[in-house]
């Protein structure tokens, strides 16, 4: 055996780098083709599993954002997520961006059958446990418009004048320039509600159904 043969190191991948933290190397392999970031260990346990559980918060957003068919909620060969992870390791700042990523806390593992929630109760994780019970309670909802942005949609739509039709096809259609102020009247829109509809429908939003009650929220 040749002694001065230069050892050539195996090739590392995405499960490695997310063990040692290196977010420079999952940067790059984020560049690559044909990275498989769903790829498992023998325990089952994929690059974002490992990285929550070590609280690598910045490589989880990483993996989050550079990934797209990454599964969030892959599970390893005990049936624990990520978050699930998250939640036994107490990593609250990791917990935090699974959840607002749209993981499922309500997931099972196969050995106590228990999910993410009642994993940081049982391992004492109570500052874990509050936030994601506060979650499951209030989930993140997108945001509704508010009367001010529906009064812009409706200010952009009246300052669209008429658009003639100069020809049969679309092609032909010409976008007519809004008059100058003062030589033509702008059109406006007017919408009325009768009193006795405001009473009846009030103003068509519905009442949410109620929360249950915890005292962990």
């Amino acid at each position: 055996m040749d002694i001065n043969i230069p050892r050539v190191k195996p090739p590392q991948n995405l499960l490695e780098f997310c063990i040692k933290g290196d977010i420079r190397a999952i940067d790059d392999e984020s560049k690559k083709e044909g990275v498989n970031p769903n790829m498992q260990d023998q325990e089952g346990n994929t690059p974002l599993i490992l990285a929550t559980q070590a609280g690598y918060t910045s490589i989880v957003e990483l993996l989050l954002e550079r990934f797209p068919t990454l599964n969030i909620d892959q599970v390893n060969n005990i049936g624990q997520s990520a978050l699930m992870k998250a939640a036994i390791q107490g990593r609250i700042s990791c917990a935090r961006v699974l959840l607002r990523a749209g993981a499922d806390p309500n997931l099972r593992d196969f050995s106590r059958g228990f999910c993410a929630l009642e994993w940081a109760e049982y391992v004492g994780r109570t500052e874990c446990m509050h936030m994601i019970a506060h979650y499951m309670l209030q989930p993140i909802k997108p945001k509704k418009k508010t009367c001010v942005a529906i009064f812009e949609d409706l200010q952009k739509l009246t300052a669209v004048a008429t658009v003639p039709l100069l020809g049969d096809s679309a092609d032909s259609v010409v976008p007519h320039p809004r008059p100058r102020v003062g030589s033509a009247p702008i059109p406006r829109l007017e919408i009325t509600v009768a009193p006795e509809q405001v009473r009846k429908h009030s103003y068509g939003y519905q009442t949410s159904k109620r929360r249950p009650h915890s005292s962990m929220s």
